[in-house]
């Protein structure tokens, strides 16, 4: 048996042993950004450079980290942005023959395929892959594709709880498409909390019409049955000028963790289950109803990016959650992105803040001196030579305090 297990170790290693490290952090796609997230947070990964595992060791169906299942970690090791590791038991893998070992997708460990970033610590790489922000946003159309994607797959995951709490019967390869096409017409007229009413409405009426007996061929087909329904109670609230009523995203089925990293983390949207799914076709600031992600969406467009910046004598240099902060010997700097700041701004307006959207930065009340807004390029070059001149990083404990604080509140009001 020794023998055999050292002869399998040894095929794992020369199939899978080499690590490359190639994959581009900024050839990802939006998805791929918000799932590796989802993943590095739900598999509690601490570094770039461990492995990390397995899914079937962090995944809760009750708080799912994706929406299809696996089918998204597959995704990613499609796209070779995670690759299994040789350190994997050969327990994890099949042989057949002289063919290059198959493995078990859900038992397996990994590592991360991402290559550093000029020169930037893998440390910062690492934080901004885990802890992504809106400056990962290039494309509105991309965000808007997400956006929806995110949403029918969290409603036709509340549509399976509800038939399963009724015991119908829910068959995604014929079902999932119906599904998708119906919400994608109500998008225009409803947000998923009152799509999510309705689903919950027709189900029981769908029961007491089992209940009598009076469903007809419908009992062949329960979804076509049930989204019969859902329309008959949209059409007749309509004709009688009845507002659908928004239902709560019900407590005994929590949100995916890909969910909260894109609406809450990136998109700083909570609210979005009461929001309206902006359409793929237009501009998201046009559709989705809140003011404040219309103003962040011009910031992206007004976001400076500076090539030319002098570095001073800086004392030292510090990362926090809400940007970077460097000492020059007599004042304190922060240097963060436009919407972060923004966030700042609502949470510790100035006395002499006149509300003006124009110059807001220079109107929050924190213990820093903030001259303008950067964009994230921007700032992981200001990382960059911060770390090639040798600038001291540290946080001074009088600073501590503060920097919680602040972090916390900007979560809190997430």
């Amino acid at each position: 048996m020794g023998s055999e297990d050292n002869l399998k170790k040894q095929i794992i290693k020369e199939n899978f042993g080499t690590r490359l490290l190639n994959t581009g952090y900024k050839e990802m796609t939006l998805s791929e950004k918000i799932n590796l997230a989802a993943l590095l947070q739900g598999f509690h990964v601490k570094n770039l450079r461990d492995d990390f595992g397995t899914y079937e060791d962090f995944n809760d169906n009750n708080s799912p980290l994706f929406l299809n299942g696996y089918e998204k970690l597959a995704d990613l090791f499609q796209s070779k942005i995670i690759c299994v590791s040789e350190m994997n038991d050969p327990k994890v893998f099949i042989f057949e023959g002289d063919e290059i070992p198959r493995f078990r997708l859900t038992i397996a460990n990994y590592f991360l395929n991402i290559k550093s970033e000029d020169n930037i610590k893998d440390e910062d790489l690492f934080n901004f892959l885990k802890y992504p922000n809106m400056s990962i946003i290039d494309s509105e159309g991309e965000m808007a594709t997400l956006w929806n994607e995110l949403v029918t797959d969290e409603l036709v995951r509340l549509f399976e709880y509800q038939l399963s709490e009724l015991r119908f019967v829910y068959k995604k390869d014929n079902d999932y498409m119906h599904l998708v096409d119906y919400f994608n017409g109500l998008y225009k007229i409803l947000n998923p909390a009152q799509i999510y009413a309705l689903i919950w409405m027709a189900v029981r009426q769908a029961d007491n019409s089992r209940t009598r007996g009076t469903w007809g061929n419908f009992k062949f087909k329960h979804v076509s049955f049930i989204l019969k329904i859902m329309e008959d109670i949209r059409i007749k609230k309509t004709n009688n000028n009845d507002m659908i009523e928004a239902f709560e995203y019900p407590y005994a089925s929590n949100i995916s963790l890909v969910s909260r990293v894109f609406f809450d983390q990136v998109m700083l949207c909570p609210e979005w289950f009461v929001s309206k799914v902006p359409s793929i076709e237009i501009d998201i600031g046009m559709v989705i109803g809140s003011k404040e992600l219309l103003f962040y969406d011009g910031l992206l467009k007004r976001e400076k990016q500076i090539d030319n910046f002098n570095i001073w004598d800086y004392s030292y240099y510090y990362l926090t959650n809400f940007g970077i902060v460097a000492f020059d010997g007599m004042v304190t700097w922060l240097f963060s992105d436009e919407k972060t700041l923004y966030q700042l701004y609502k949470l510790y307006p100035s006395d002499r803040s006149e509300d003006s959207k124009e110059n807001f930065y220079h109107n929050i009340d924190i213990p820093y001196y903030i001259e303008e807004s950067y964009s994230t390029s921007f700032l992981l070059k200001l990382i960059q030579t911060f770390m090639e001149k040798d600038i001291d990083n540290h946080v001074p404990e009088n600073d501590s305090k503060q920097i919680i604080e602040i972090e916390e509140r900007l979560i809190d009001s997430l």
